[in-house]
Order: structure tokens, then C-alpha cells, then sequence
């Protein structure tokens, strides 16, 4: 009787030690699988504005502030990150955003040098830029200075000499009562360039089906408000140009013939007669 109740005993204790041990094998899995997601969780350094800021600004140490958070491919995939404020101090801002807004890389433009930040009483003013103009100015920096130009168009003379328009691709030549007379002027010289930015998207499909093509990119350039007026009030009538400034060298200014250029001015009528052999 006394060997049946010490086997038993025996029997209970065994088993309460092996349920001891699966309870202790599982919590230590569990801890194992919980520190293992954790470490599967990548925290991230970011960086964000501390006030709200407005496009062309010059980006201050002060305006910044390192933020760690978790990282989320869909809305961190192109932010800066792991990069110190120094990083994008002294930067100009391309966009307006509010305090606290996460800095990506397409948000800032790093210019040679950090005195590019608006100056009293103007405004950053963007103008388009196409595939031929955005090319051309590829070496114009953030702080250089640049002429800006107006084309337009007036109605010709009626000449037996005027030279005459493309009106459409695969239509050789307007009439002579449509021909156009293409005006080249100097509107703004000697202004400062915030930044260029390329544009993500130049092309976009019309509702007629059509393709629209967009800008490549943009230029912007520091103006007062009256200049600005004067942009609203021609820009329908043509389109602006941008040429590294004349005037940028001390002392030296634009002379007349450099201000004003004009289809009839550039094909003389001496020229025509020696183009055509006369």
C-alpha cells in the first residue's frame, strides 16, 4: 500500500514539473517572439519644420527639429532621412508647408551659397520652364543673376520682303496678311535667381484625349509686387526668356541694341537679298 502511494506521489510530482516546464518553455518563446518583432520595427530620424514656412524662404537651423518615428515606406520613402539639421540648413524651401511638416528631399534646394534668401519687399515668383528653356539654364545656380525677356508677336507691314511665320506643323508658310512680326524685349534685367526645381510630371492626358505638354521645370526669380503686375498684365500676349545677366559685371550696362530684338530688325532687308543671292 505504502509503495502504491509514494508511486503516485511520485507520478504527481513528475507531472506537475513537466507542466512547470512547458509553461516556462512557452513564456520564454513568447518573450523571444515579442523582442523579435520589436526589433523588427526600424525607428527613424526625420526632420520637420518648427514653424510654418513659405516657399523661397532660406531654411534655418532654427527651423528645424529631429524627430524619431517609426518608419512607414508609403509616407517616408523619399523624406530625409537619419540626416542632422545641418543638412538642410541654408537651404531654400520649394514649397509652403506647416510647422511640423516631415522635410523630404524634393522639398529643399542647396544653393552654392546661403545669402539667397528673399530680400525686403520681394517675392518669389515662379515662371514655367519647357524642354529647350530648362535645358539652357542648367548651369544657372541658386544666387545668380539673370535678364529676364518678353516675346510677342505684332502684325507685319505688307512687303514684298517680309519674311512670313510657320502658322502650323506641315503647313509651310502663313499668308502674307497673317504674317506675324516676333518681338523679343528685355522687360526685368539684373534679378536674382531662388531656385530651379524640375517638374515630376511633363506630360498629362486632356479630356479630348489630346497630350498636354507641361512644364520641365521651374524657375524662380525675386520681384517686387509692381514687377509682378507687369508679368500679369503681358503674360497671355507671349511667353518670358531668361538669359544669364548682361548687366551682372560692375559698371557695365545694357546697351540699346541688346534690350530690343525684332524678326525685321535680325532679317534686314539686306539680308534677305543676300540669302536669296541678290
Amino acid at each position: 500500500m505504502g509503495n502504491r502511494v509514494l508511486i503516485g506521489l511520485s507520478f504527481i510530482i513528475l507531472l506537475v514539473s513537466l507542466s512547470g516546464l512547458l509553461v516556462s518553455t512557452n513564456t520564454q518563446a513568447r518573450s523571444e517572439s515579442e523582442a523579435l518583432a520589436k526589433d523588427k520595427v526600424r525607428m527613424v530620424s526625420v526632420l520637420a519644420l518648427t514653424r510654418d514656412m513659405k516657399e523661397g524662404e532660406l531654411i534655418e537651423s532654427s527651423d528645424l527639429q529631429t524627430k524619431s518615428i517609426e518608419y512607414d515606406f508609403s509616407t517616408l520613402k523619399d523624406a530625409i532621412l537619419d540626416r542632422p539639421a545641418s543638412y538642410a540648413a541654408n537651404s531654400i524651401l520649394k514649397g509652403n508647408f506647416a510647422k511640423d511638416y516631415i522635410l523630404h528631399y524634393d522639398d529643399i534646394y542647396k544653393p552654392k551659397v546661403a545669402s539667397t534668401n528673399l530680400p525686403s519687399g520681394k517675392l518669389a515668383f515662379l515662371f514655367p520652364l519647357y524642354e529647350r528653356e530648362y535645358r539652357m539654364l542648367g548651369n544657372i545656380d541658386s544666387g545668380d543673376k539673370v535678364d529676364v525677356y518678353f516675346r510677342y508677336e505684332t502684325k507685319a507691314p505688307r512687303k514684298e520682303t517680309g519674311i512670313v511665320s510657320k502658322k502650323e506643323e506641315g503647313v509651310n508658310f502663313q499668308s502674307k496678311e497673317e504674317a506675324n512680326n516676333t518681338n523679343l524685349a528685355l522687360m526685368f534685367a539684373n534679378k536674382s535667381v531662388q531656385y530651379i526645381k524640375h517638374s515630376a510630371t511633363t506630360e498629362q492626358l486632356a479630356v479630348s484625349g489630346q497630350h498636354i505638354v507641361l512644364p520641365k521645370g521651374y524657375i524662380s526669380i525675386a520681384l517686387d509686387p509692381k514687377e509682378i503686375q507687369k508679368v500679369y498684365a503681358v503674360e497671355s500676349l507671349g511667353n518670358f526668356y531668361f538669359f544669364p545677366a548682361s548687366s551682372s559685371n560692375p559698371g557695365k550696362t545694357i546697351s540699346a541694341s541688346e534690350k530690343y530684338y525684332s524678326t525685321q530688325q535680325v532679317l534686314s532687308k539686306d539680308f534677305i537679298k543676300e540669302i536669296r543671292g541678290e
